[in-house]
């Protein structure tokens, strides 16, 4: 059986996600030390690399919907970052590092716009399962609700007129 048969592209036409992501990356690569910074192609082509092309290296990019992105999360999140230590495992994915692929997954997908019927989700609750403590960095910023942030501001009001006071 043939790999065309299968459903799986022979050569890279212009609707395989790969061409897309070539197309993107070379954009990319164009763009670097220029309007942007030097490493910026190498960083993003490393992103893809490693993360990205082992999971639609022989996907159509018309195929890639909302579902399938949420599989990719979630393979994401349980396989985690892979690390130079041979022995050791796959540190956990942070949510800065998963933030990162999935920017550059949907300015590819935006570079796809004529073979999609229209860009899929983007999945946000796969981001919520991440740890935030395994990130070095501070996490999303906090939200308050509408209460929370009143009593914020009758604190605040409160505080300032109490160091009026004791001046």
């Amino acid at each position: 059986m043939s790999a065309n048969s299968q459903g799986i592209p022979v050569a890279n036409r212009p609707n395989r996600f790969t061409a897309v992501a070539e197309d993107v990356l070379k954009r990319m690569d164009r763009s670097s030390g220029k309007s942007r910074h030097k490493d910026y192609g190498k960083n993003h082509r490393y992103i893809y690399n490693r993360y990205i092309h082992p999971h639609f290296k022989n996907v159509l990019v018309g195929n890639i919907t909302t579902p399938v992105l949420h599989k990719w999360m979630e393979t994401r999140i349980d396989e985690g970052l892979v690390t130079l230590d041979i022995e050791g495992p796959n540190k956990p994915i942070t949510k800065p590092a998963l933030k990162r692929e999935t920017m550059l997954m949907r300015m590819i997908l935006r570079g796809a716009v004529g073979y999609l019927d229209r860009l899929p989700d983007m999945p946000k609750e796969a981001l919520r399962e991440v740890d935030d403590s395994s990130s070095t960095k501070q996490g999303d910023r906090i939200l308050f609700n509408s209460v929370e942030y009143e009593k914020l501001l009758q604190e605040s009001r409160k505080q300032i007129k109490e160091a009026k006071i004791h001046k």
